[in-house]
């Protein structure tokens, strides 16, 4: 799927953006090769003091979590990461953490990364080897919200890098790199871009199959937050159980945490797939990119490829406030999750930047330094929708109509969706913190206010049935189109291919792009759903005489495939279609059952909560996108 990604915000894998070395004439140690980075992360610029958007509120946590991931999980010793967070992180700071601390200590088979989250922006090309006539900037902490002088673009991050003496460079920004950037309709949201218009008498940039990213000609990999055409979210994460709100960059953030999950030997692209499923389904609108040596392995260094940690373990610390796990919202770890130490299990109590505190759930622990996920509650935060657009007896319609779901309606920006009434006031539009149109709701007999809380209700249970992951399964699960490509028109044939790790039963699920959902398999044509270990399972499956089509409005859906160990009981289903007819059951319906038929795995004598064991079963998502 090349041509469906590509470069806004950039992980590169640079091979050949080395200079020549001068031979070294002296004898020199032979030593191991060595992981080495410098990262950057601006939150509070100097000169932006009163400029609308200036500052941001995620890029410093992404650069603390990106050194928090490598250090813990993949090698890289605290003495050879660099941090360079706000006052640090000026155009000279940079300049010199490139080209003398880390030209200084890395050498010939080295890895050497740089990691950059904030701002970006675009500047006139002096060099003229740009075909749109702009350089890609970064901004340091000290650059000029109105002119581009203190930016530092491409062809000198180019320069920087070249001074390192390795040819296995990462870079990777989450940073926007389009000086037309618009402010996002929602306090929640911003856009990692500078408030500048674009250098007059240049056209904008070029179709993204003809943008190769802002180090061009010399990486051999790239991955990005967003299309060139769209902006670099900084988002606040509002986690489930009353937890503080967490700032990240959108792309940053899943990134971080499938680098957490991922296993030895994963490659970039592995994990690069499983951040664009998540995002997707957390319903974000950027869609983010790769191209180049997609294959390689995360931060391999010849055959050391093993990380600190496996997947699901985490550390663990006594401190004086109680046992503390060393991880917090960015790897996703949610409160009233379990985790098994010493025989005994813990559960999670309290979850913050930096560490989550836990508690013996029957008698305290045999203390270990690691600690492995037993049991997770799945991410679901309170869904939080504008309407003080609306007639005061609509919303309290509305209120009346969702009941006691954890949908709440709000007259500020801290919401998740906006309520914009159409002129003739027959109907809405329910736009997404980004601006996007989520949905279009039309008055059912007059009744909006019964339309909307409908509406409001499947996408409180869609995002319930998108957040049901499990972070640290026992065996794995792959999910893909047969046609190759994720994007649909209405009526297009749809096929998915599914691999499991282990023999089990297939449970296929469709959340459509109008918040319905369609149990797609098991059917009344295949009722076991048996799938086999290493053998791929194309659904419609040639038991199901029919094919299965696109329909929906336009926009983003997803499949969401889980296998268990034993059959999941989710009621009977009609013919499934990718349709609001035959098939379709209620969203809340299959949300609630398949949280209850997967708890009803665990085999432990704790209880459970709201956890759902990690053992016994595994899941993948696909997004897809119809069309005009």
């Amino acid at each position: 799927m090349r041509g469906a990604f590509r470069v806004g915000a950039v992980l590169a894998l640079a091979a050949s953006a080395v200079a020549a070395v001068p031979e070294v004439v002296r004898e020199v140690p032979i030593r191991a090769p060595n992981r080495y980075a410098v990262i950057v992360g601006v939150n509070d610029y100097a000169n932006f003091e009163g400029v609308e958007g200036g500052d941001l509120r995620g890029a410093v946590n992404d650069a603390r979590s990106m050194a928090d991931v490598l250090i813990a999980k993949w090698g890289f010793k605290e003495d050879n990461v660099l941090l360079l967070l706000d006052a640090d992180a000026t155009r000279e700071g940079i300049r010199t953490g490139l080209t003398e601390w880390m030209a200084r200590r890395v050498r010939p088979g080295d890895l050497a990364l740089f990691f950059f989250a904030g701002h970006g922006s675009q500047t006139l090309d002096m060099e003229g080897d740009e075909e749109d006539g702009l350089d890609e900037t970064i901004a340091p902490q000290d650059v000029l919200a109105t002119s581009s002088e203190r930016d530092i673009t491409d062809d000198e991050l180019r320069s920087w890098l070249q001074t390192i003496p390795t040819d296995q460079i990462i870079a990777a920004f989450d940073a926007c790199h389009s000086g037309t950037a618009t402010r996002a309709v929602s306090t929640r949201m911003r856009p990692r871009s500078l408030p500048r218009e674009a250098p007059k008498g240049i056209g904008t940039r070029g179709d993204a199959e003809e943008d190769p990213g802002i180090l061009k000609g010399v990486v051999a990999l790239e991955l990005a937050a967003a299309a060139p055409d769209q902006v670099a979210m900084d988002a606040l994460f509002a986690p489930q159980g009353g937890t503080t709100p967490y700032a990240g960059g959108a792309f940053t953030t899943h990134l971080v945490r499938q680098l957490w999950r991922a296993e030895p030997g994963a490659s970039y692209v592995e994990v690069f797939r499983a951040a664009f499923e998540a995002m997707k389904a957390e319903r974000f609108v950027q869609d983010p990119q790769i191209d180049g040596a997609l294959d390689a392995p995360l931060f391999a260094l010849g055959d050391d490829e093993a990380p600190n940690l496996s997947r699901g373990e985490v550390q663990a610390t006594e401190t004086p406030d109680g046992l503390r796990l060393q991880v917090g919202p960015v790897q996703g770890v949610t409160v009233g999750s379990l985790y098994a130490m010493g025989g005994e299990l813990v559960r999670v109590e309290n979850v913050e930047v930096g560490g989550a505190l836990v508690a013996p759930v029957t008698r305290p622990p045999v203390f270990r330094d690691v600690a492995r996920l037993a049991a997770h509650v799945p991410d679901v935060p309170a869904l939080r929708v504008r309407a003080d657009a609306l007639d005061e007896t609509v919303v309290a319609g509305i209120r009346q109509g969702l009941g006691d779901l954890r949908v709440y309606l709000v007259s500020d920006d801290q919401a998740d969706l906006f309520l914009v009434p159409d002129e003739d006031g027959r109907g809405l539009s329910v736009l997404t913190a980004e601006g996007a149109v989520r949905a279009r709701v039309v008055a059912s007999g007059g009744d909006v206010a019964t339309s909307v809380a409908r509406t409001l209700r499947q996408e409180w249970a869609a995002q319930r049935i998108a957040a049901l992951d499990n972070p640290s399964p026992d065996f794995d699960v792959t999910l893909s189109f047969v046609q190759g490509t994720q994007d649909f028109r209405q009526r297009d044939p749809i096929a998915f291919r599914v691999t499991s790790g282990r023999d089990g039963y297939l449970t296929l699920i469709d959340l459509g792009t109008d918040g319905t959902v369609t149990v797609l398999y098991p059917n009344r044509f295949v009722p076991e759903g048996r799938i086999q270990a290493g053998a791929a399972l194309d659904v419609p499956t040639s038991a199901m005489p029919f094919r299965l089509r696109a329909s929906g409005p336009e926009g983003w859906g997803m499949v969401r495939a889980v296998v268990t160990q034993t059959p999941l009981a989710l009621g009977e289903t009609d013919e499934p279609l990718l349709s609001n007819r035959e098939g379709v059951v209620l969203a809340e319906t299959a949300a609630r059952a398949l949280h209850q038929a997967l708890a009803g795995l665990w085999d432990g004598a704790a209880p459970l909560g709201d956890a759902l064991p990690v053992e016994g079963w595994a899941t993948a998502v696909a997004n897809y996108r119809i069309i005009p």
